[in-house]
C-alpha cells in the first residue's frame, strides 16, 4: 500500500490523467446507453386460458420511465395488445393496471385524470391495441437525484364479476428526476453536436496512423515476410508437420539462403522425415492388425509408435482399447475382469465385438462387468447387442450372451425403440424373434403387427409367438394388418388370429369388426376366423415372392468367427399360408 501511495505521488499527473480518461470513457458509455437506449420495452405474450379466456393471449407494450415533465398532454403510453388465435375466440374483457401510489397518473386526451382500466377487445387474426396515457402524478413521489423511483404494476383481470392478478404481465415503470432528464438531454444534445468533429478527427488520426504504417510496411517488408515463415517453420517442426516444414524451407531459401539457422533446421527435418516416415508404416502395421483383431500385434505396434510420439494421432487410443481387449483374450481372470470394467469408461469404442464375447465368460465376475460396461455405455451398444441376440458359438457361452443381450436392450426402454423397429427386417429369424418380443413390452404391438405384412416365413413364428404373449390386447393391431395387407398376405394374417384365438377368447372383437367391415373379402376372412378350429396346422408351399427386405445394420458387428448362418436358399420365399384341420387328417 504505501508503494502504491508512493508511486502515486511521484507519477501524479499520469495518475491524474488516467483518472480522467477513466471517468470521460465511463461519461461517453453512459451517454451512448442513454442516446442508444430503447424508450419502451414489449412484454412477453401472455396466454389467459388459466383465467377463463382460451384462445386469447394480450401482451403490454409500457414505456420505461417517466420524467418530471410529462404532466398534462404531454403523456406517455401503456399499449395493451390483445389477440385471439381463433375466430370464435373474440370475447371483451375488463383489464385494470392499478397505481401502487400517485407517483403515476393515468389521464385522457385532453389531460384530464380517468380510472386506470380498459374495456379490452382481442383482435383476430391481428392483435387490437388499446392505449392508457400515463403522466408523472406532481405528488412527493418522484426520482431521486443519481437513482429513479421505480413502481411496479400488475394487472388486474375483471371477467363475470371477478377479479384476478396476472402477475404474468407485471411490469416496472421507472419515475426519473429532473436532474437525471437533465442529464439526459444534455448527453443527447452534445452527441448531437459532437459526431461530426469526432467523426473527422477519427478520420484524420486514422488516415495519419494508416499513413505511418504504410511507410512502415514497406521498410520491414521482406523482414516480416521471413520472420513470419520462419514462426510458421517452427510451428510445423513443433507439430511434426514435415512436408508443410520443407515446403516453408523452400520458400525461405527462395528469398535468404542463409536466413538466420535455416541450414540448421533443414538437416533436423530430413532427419524427422525419414523417421516420420517409419512411424507411419508402423502406425498403418498397427492399425491393420486392429481391424483384423489381432490384438498382440496391434498393441506391439502401437507401441512402438507411443514411445517415439506419444500423441501422434490417435495411438494411445488405440493402444489402450487393443491392450483391454487382448486381456479379455486372457486365462488370467483379474485381467479380464479389469479389461471389461475399464471398457465401460473408454468413450467411442471403435470396436465392442470383444465386449460382447466377455457377457458369456466363464466366470460370472467378469460376464457381470462386460454388462456393466454396456450399461454404461448406453444406447451407443445398442446394435452390438441386436448382434447378440444371434450369437453363436459354445452352448453356454452364446446362451449367456444371449440372454444378456436381451436384458441389457430391454433395461433401454423407449430408447431402443427405433432400431428395434428396424431389427424386425433382420435376415436372422432369431434377431426378429427377440427384437418382436423387446417391441412388445415397450408396447409396439401396431409395428409387430404390420410386420407379418413383410416378414419372410423363418421370420413370422416368431413374430406370432411374440404377438399371442401380449393376449387379448394383440387382436385389435392384428386385425388392422388384416384389412390392410395385400391378398397374398391374408392368410398368415388369418392364422396368427386363430392361433390367438386358439388362447384367447376373440370372438366378440372380431365378430364386432367383420359386421362393420364394408368390404366383402375381409370380412369373408374375418368370418373364417371366427368358424375355423382353434387345432390348425400352418403349412407353407413354396411360391415366387419379392425379394427380401434390407439386411439391418445389427449383423455388421457381429465378430467373423460369430456370424449367423445364412438362411436356407431353397426357403428364401414368401409362403402363403394354408389351414389344415386337424380333424380331417
Amino acid at each position: 500500500m504505501r508503494r502504491l501511495v508512493h508511486g502515486v505521488r511521484e507519477h501524479y499527473g499520469i495518475a491524474f490523467g488516467l483518472m480522467a480518461i477513466l471517468a470521460v470513457c465511463l461519461l461517453g458509455a453512459w451517454a451512448v446507453r442513454v442516446i442508444t437506449g430503447p424508450l419502451r420495452y414489449a412484454g412477453p405474450a401472455v396466454d389467459l386460458s388459466p383465467y377463463g379466456l382460451p384462445g386469447v393471449t394480450v401482451k403490454i407494450v409500457y414505456p420505461i420511465r417517466v420524467n418530471a415533465n410529462q404532466v398534462g398532454r404531454n403523456a406517455t403510453t401503456i399499449t395493451v395488445l390483445a389477440r385471439a388465435r381463433e375466430e370464435g375466440a373474440v370475447r371483451s374483457f375488463e383489464l385494470l393496471l392499478p397505481l401502487p401510489d400517485e407517483a403515476l397518473a393515468y389521464v385522457d386526451a385532453s389531460g384530464e385524470h380517468i380510472a386506470g382500466r380498459l374495456w379490452v377487445t382481442p383482435g383476430y387474426p391481428e392483435a387490437n391495441p388499446h392505449d392508457l396515457r400515463v403522466v408523472h402524478g406532481q405528488t412527493q413521489y418522484r426520482g431521486y437525484l443519481f437513482w429513479p423511483y421505480r413502481l411496479t404494476i400488475t394487472p388486474v383481470l375483471r371477467l363475470n364479476g371477478e377479479t384476478a392478478l396476472i402477475p404474468e404481465l407485471t411490469f416496472s415503470i421507472r419515475l426519473i428526476s429532473r436532474w437525471e432528464q437533465g442529464l439526459r438531454d444534455f448527453s443527447q444534445s452534445l452527441a448531437t453536436v459532437m459526431t461530426p468533429y469526432l467523426l473527422l478527427g477519427a478520420l484524420f488520426l486514422a488516415a495519419v496512423w494508416l499513413g505511418q504504417r504504410l511507410n512502415a510496411q514497406r521498410r520491414l517488408a521482406r523482414e516480416r515476410r521471413l520472420s513470419g515463415l520462419y514462426a510458421r517453420l517452427r510451428e510445423q517442426i513443433r507439430l511434426e508437420r514435415w512436408a508443410d516444414a520443407r515446403e516453408i524451407i523452400e520458400q525461405i531459401r527462395a528469398e535468404a539462403p542463409r536466413y538466420r539457422d535455416i541450414e540448421r533446421i533443414d538437416a533436423v527435418v530430413s532427419a524427422a522425415e525419414g523417421a516420420g516416415w517409419r512411424r507411419e508404416q508402423l502406425y498403418n502395421t498397427g492399425l491393420q492388425a486392429y481391424k483384423a483383431r489381432n490384438w498382440p500385434d496391434a498393441v506391439h505396434a502401437f507401441q512402438a509408435v507411443e514411445q517415439e510420439a506419444p500423441y501422434y494421432r490417435e495411438v494411445r487410443f488405440l493402444r489402450r482399447t487393443a491392450a483391454l481387449y487382448a486381456d479379455l483374450q486372457s486365462r488370467d481372470r483379474s485381467l479380464r475382469l479389469k479389461a471389461a470394467q475399464e471398457l465401460g469408461a473408454v468413450a467411442d469404442l471403435l470396436d465392442m465385438a470383444p465386449l460382447l464375447h466377455a457377457l458369456g465368460d466363464r466366470s460370472k465376475e467378469v460376464a457381470q462387468a462386460a454388462e456393466a460396461s454396456f450399461r454404461q455405455i448406453g444406447v451407443d451398444a445398442l446394435d452390438t447387442l441386436l448382434a447378440g441376440l444371434a450369437y453363436t458359438g459354445d452352448g453356454e457361452r452364446a446362451t449367456q450372451v444371449r440372454e444378456r443381450s436381451y436384458h441389457l436392450i430391454e433395461d433401454m426402454g423407449q430408447a431402443a425403440r427405433a432400431k428395434l423397429v428396424a431389427a424386425l427386417r433382420s435376415s436372422d429369424p432369431r434377431i426378429t424373434s427377440a427384437a418382436a418380443s423387446l417391441l412388445i413390452k415397450l408396447g409396439a404391438r401396431q409395428e409387430v403387427a404390420e410386420a407379418l405384412l413383410w416378414a419372410t416365413p423363418p421370420h413370422c413364428e416368431g413374430i406370432i409367438k411374440a404377438l399371442l404373449t401380449e393376449g387379448v390386447a394383440a387382436a385389435p393391431p392384428l386385425v388392422q394388418a388384416l384389412l390392410k395387407t395385400p391378398a397374398d398376405r391374408e392368410q398368415l394374417l388369418v392364422y396368427a388370429l386363430i392361433r390367438l384365438k386358439s388362447a384367447h377368447n376373440i370372438d366378440r372383437y372380431v365378430a364386432e369388426v367383420m359386421r362393420s367391415c364394408e368390404d366383402g373379402n375381409k370380412a369373408a376372412l374375418l368370418k373364417r376366423v371366427l368358424e375355423s378350429p382353434t387345432d390348425v396346422e400352418y403349412e407353407a408351399p413354396i411360391a415366387a415372392t419379392p425379394a427380401r427386405p434390407q439386411v439391418q445394420a445389427a449383423e455388421e458387428y457381429l465378430p467373423p468367427a460369430q456370424d449367423a448362418e445364412p438362411d436356407n436358399p431353397q426357403r428364401s420365399t414368401i409362403w402363403p399360408l394354408r389351414l389344415l384341420d386337424r380333424r380331417r387328417s
